[in-house]
């Protein structure tokens, strides 16, 4: 069964405070009469010592002293002469001529024979030394018990110093009694302050508690409220902070699970795009392959066109595959941005005179803005990817008006770049993902202007890779793509 932390330590403190109480009780029951009666002797032994020391017969010129002794302990004394004549009795103007025949017959007098005329048993005899002894007596009629010390003087008097003992085993029992009451709500309430201690002590621990098991659930959202300096404290604070930690690195490793599903699903999405593009220029590659082989077809110019065929495909899977390891050296680090400054005007000039013959070719009508001398940030090569895939994707799609325009829109810290087409506007359902591989808003015709969807992935996966933005935008009469780059203002 278990057995809470709290009951734990009440009731280790119950039995510690029990353990201490209670030896005091047995103690207090068995020792401590002895030790009151040792402790009497060793008055008695030294009051002796000190009127002994008395060096004069007449101890009432000494009697100062002597009445200090009987003041601070309570002791009789009473001095005899050899003929049992008393030279000192405590309280002497008491004493007549009928007292002193009394403490004549006393039986301590005549070898501590019991006298039952005077109702005085002895008791107990124990010889000190050979001048002095104590002695224990009883008053049969009153039942008290005195301790006596009697002795001989150095100048031969006989002394009985005597103490009142009766009173001893009844302050044992009255103080036993009282030791058990104090100790009874001494335990009464040791237990209602180890309750209180414990509760106290161990609520911070049942908090901890409470904390770690919401951990081990995975609920990282409690926290330890331990309020303290100690130990405890420190050890709550290092919970929160592995709560917190750990809440990080799970929330980290789910955004990882998260991105190796993604990328996972990227590679059998691009697995099945592949193998759905390749199947038809492999179809038709193989097909006329056969032809020439088995020299099925009827004519020179067939056989010219059967090649030509076979060439123009192999041109699509081959620029396919080399598109494909572009894609896979960006998307997986393999690829840097290695950013130079250099002037707009006169890379667009560049760049777009490749594409004048094609334009005239399609009788496509081509335009450029003026931007005068600005000094861009950006890696060159890849805006001249950038800028390629965009104009090639324009000229596919450019509609029976054939215009092409690119203009440019100056911002705060970014030029943006606008490359425009006329034709149809894109759906709204296409235009977010047209930025994904393979994806072809134009399926139906999309085999036939060559296209294979990546040419705006690509556009997407470097803008992302110097952190700059792009888009697509419907105009009423065409479609508008923009990238921006980084613009080095003139001071």
């Amino acid at each position: 069964m278990k057995i809470s932390i709290r009951k734990k330590l009440f009731f280790q403190i119950f039995v510690i405070i029990s353990i201490i109480i209670l030896p005091l009780i047995v103690i207090n029951t068995w020792f401590l009469e002895k030790f009151y009666i040792d402790t009497l002797k060793d008055q008695l032994e030294n009051h002796y010592s000190i009127i002994n020391a008395i060096q004069d017969d007449n101890y009432y010129d000494s009697l100062d002293e002597i009445i200090k002794i009987e003041d601070d302990s309570n002791v009789d004394i009473i001095i005899y002469d050899e003929n049992k004549e008393i030279v000192y009795a405590s309280k002497s103007y008491l004493f007549n001529e009928k007292s002193n025949a009394h403490f004549k017959e006393s039986p301590l007098m005549n070898n501590f024979n019991t006298d039952s005329s005077m109702g005085l048993n002895v008791l107990e005899y124990e010889a000190i030394g050979d001048s002095t002894s104590f002695v224990w007596t009883e008053n049969e009629m009153s039942n008290f018990k005195d301790i006596h010390l009697i002795g001989t003087l150095n100048n031969g008097n006989m002394i009985d110093l005597k103490l009142h003992i009766s009173s001893i085993n009844a302050s044992v029992e009255i103080f036993n009694r009282f030791l058990l009451i104090i100790g009874f709500l001494t335990l009464i309430l040791s237990s209602i302050t180890a309750y209180l201690l414990s509760n106290h002590f161990t609520k911070p621990i049942i908090n901890i508690s409470r904390m770690t098991n919401q951990m081990k659930k995975l609920n990282f959202e409690s926290r330890c409220e331990v309020i303290t300096n100690d130990e405890l404290g420190e050890l709550a604070k290092n919970i929160n902070d592995l709560s917190d930690e750990l809440k990080r690195t799970i929330a980290n490793l789910n955004d990882e699970i998260t991105a190796k599903n993604n990328i996972d699903q990227k590679r059998r999405q691009l697995l099945s795009n592949v193998s759905h593009e390749l199947k038809t220029p492999l179809a038709l590659i193989q097909g006329y392959s056969e032809g020439l082989k088995y020299s099925i077809y009827k004519s020179k110019e067939d056989a010219d066109f059967y090649l030509e065929v076979i060439l123009d495909e192999t041109h699509k899977m081959n620029t396919l595959v080399h598109t494909l390891l572009d894609i896979n050296q960006i998307e997986f680090g393999d690829i840097s941005i290695h950013k130079t400054s250099f002037n707009l005007s006169e890379f667009m000039e560049q760049s777009t005179r490749k594409f004048l013959q094609i334009f005239s070719d399609k009788q496509i009508k081509f335009s450029i803005g003026e931007i005068g001398t600005t000094i861009v940030f950006a890696d060159i090569n890849k805006i001249d990817q950038i800028l390629n895939n965009f104009i090639t994707n324009a000229i596919n799609h450019v509609d029976e008006n054939k215009i092409i325009t690119i203009s440019f829109h100056q911002l705060d810290e970014h030029m943006r770049i606008n490359i425009f087409n006329s034709g149809p506007n894109i759906h709204e359902y296409d235009l977010d993902k047209l930025w994904d591989e393979f994806y072809k808003a134009d399926k139906a015709r999309s085999r036939e202007k060559g296209g294979h969807g990546l040419g705006l992935s690509i556009v997407r996966i470097l803008q992302e890779l110097d952190n700059n933005k792009y888009g697509i935008e419907n105009k009423i009469n065409g479609v508008n793509f923009w990238f921006e780059i980084d613009m080095i203002k003139e001071e």
